[in-house]
């Protein structure tokens, strides 16, 4: 059995401490912007996921804005 100095406690204590203050503070960030993920790093994969659906929302409004432009023209 390993002996445990006050300082050695003290510093656990602020570790976590620090820990739970992160996480707090990362599920206050998810409540007050409605989002899941705030980086990229949070969730590679979801962040992958999300940018490659934003790209093709963004070109089906250009497409749609194309298709109205070249009505316009004709009519």
């Amino acid at each position: 059995m390993m002996r445990t100095t006050g300082i050695m406690q003290n510093n656990s204590l602020v570790r976590n401490l620090a820990r739970h203050q992160y996480e707090m503070d990362k599920v206050q960030n998810q409540l007050a912007t409605g989002q899941k993920i705030t980086r990229p790093g949070e969730d590679p994969a979801a962040a992958t996921n999300q940018m490659y659906y934003r790209t093709r929302v963004n070109e089906l409004d250009q497409f749609e804005q194309n298709i109205e432009a070249s009505l316009g023209r004709l009519n």
